[in-house]
């Protein structure tokens, strides 16, 4: 009779002992997880990741969370499950792919218009922040920014006048006909500008009839002065214009000839970057190009003019050139000056050579 020992059990004979295989006899010998591996007399558990061998016959969780206490930290917490542990993350944090661990979430590199229109955003630590534009402030979620109401905000920023809030900043308004004074804070009354005077410009000064040198009526003082004129008055009553290159001049234009102040400037102060160039040919019309065309150029102004003609700049007229004054034209014939052109009279028997413009014998007779 034979006595076996644990692990073993009597064979059917009776006559020895044999192994017993508890992995194929014992349902979930080894739990869930382990696995079975059978041996002489015995078994042994082997486990997964995350368990440990108990007695070598069973498999335990392994609770990561006590046993490393560093896990998770400093920006979450960490949670035990069966085989392994999780990371429950700070809000503003994320589990990190590669370290057990939370990295901080760029919430403006996901979103770049996180805070609006009016802000930028700026990633902290766990969270991010919005800084906004002048005139906008974080709104109470603090995920965007929003309008500054300054008019409730400043009860009295605007004085005696409205305060309007508007996007991003405010208005302070007056009544009709009134403006705004940012250094007293008043409504004052808009001052009405006097109006332009406008005279007749004169062209020449020495005239014994001054009365007719007028280039033009209805001009202001600089339209004259800056451009063509000599003087600038009415009823014969002239302001001689101030000579160019002299300190007079330079303060009347300070831009130079040919340049007057913009229409905007005709009322207030006047600075040498507001000015324009004056249309001599729109302001003065045929009385600068009498005969011609005149065309208007940067300071300045050119006339053309027909055929025959050049233009006198002191006459301000196209005359007439005298071909005659040319003593090759007509040779040995009579030079006859026609406006724009000339007329050659050849005494018989020569008559005119149109190439060479002279009086040459006819060929038949020279041959006779």
């Amino acid at each position: 009779f034979c006595r076996c020992g644990p692990g073993f059990r009597v064979s059917p004979a009776g006559d020895q002992c044999d192994d017993v295989n508890e992995c194929e006899e014992q349902n979930g010998v080894c739990g869930d997880v382990g696995d079975c591996v059978n041996n002489l007399g015995s078994y042994t558990c082997t486990c997964p990741e995350g368990y440990r061998q108990v007695n070598g016959t069973s498999c335990r969780d392994v609770d990561e969370c006590v046993e490393e206490a560093e896990l998770c930290h400093p920006h979450g917490r960490c949670v035990n499950i069966e085989g392994s542990y999780q990371c429950v993350c700070d809000p503003g944090f994320t589990t990190s792919i590669n370290t057990p661990s939370c990295d901080d979430i760029d919430e403006c590199r996901l979103n770049e218009t996180r805070c609006g229109l009016h802000g930028f955003c700026e990633n902290r630590l766990g969270l991010f922040q919005c800084v906004c534009d002048q005139g906008y402030q974080v709104s109470q979620d603090e995920q965007s920014c929003e309008d500054v109401n300054e008019c409730e905000l400043l009860s009295s920023v605007c004085g005696e006048a409205e305060c309007v809030n508007v996007d991003g900043t405010f208005l302070c308004v007056c009544p009709s006909g009134q403006d705004y004074n940012f250094m007293t804070a008043k409504c004052e009354s808009i001052p009405k500008a006097p109006p332009v005077e406008r005279k007749e410009c004169y062209y020449n000064l020495n005239d014994e009839n001054l009365c007719e040198s007028v280039l033009t009526s209805h001009v202001t003082l600089q339209e004259c002065c800056c451009t063509l004129g000599a003087g600038w008055g009415d009823n014969c009553e002239v302001y001689p214009c101030p000579v160019n290159g002299t300190d007079q001049f330079t303060q009347m234009c300070p831009s130079g000839r040919g340049f007057i102040p913009s229409e905007d400037l005709l009322y207030g102060l006047q600075f040498s970057d507001h000015y324009k160039d004056a249309d001599e040919c729109s302001l003065f019309g045929q009385e600068v190009c009498k005969g011609g065309y005149c065309k208007n150029t940067e300071g300045s102004y050119e006339c053309y003019c027909m055929g025959g003609h050049y233009y006198d700049p002191i006459r301000l007229e196209c005359r007439d050139i005298n071909e005659c004054l040319d003593e090759m034209l007509c040779d040995g014939g009579e030079c006859q000056n026609t406006d724009g052109s000339y007329v050659c009279m050849c005494r018989h028997p020569l008559v005119l050579d149109p190439d060479s413009h002279r009086c040459v014998p006819v060929p038949e007779l020279a041959e006779q």
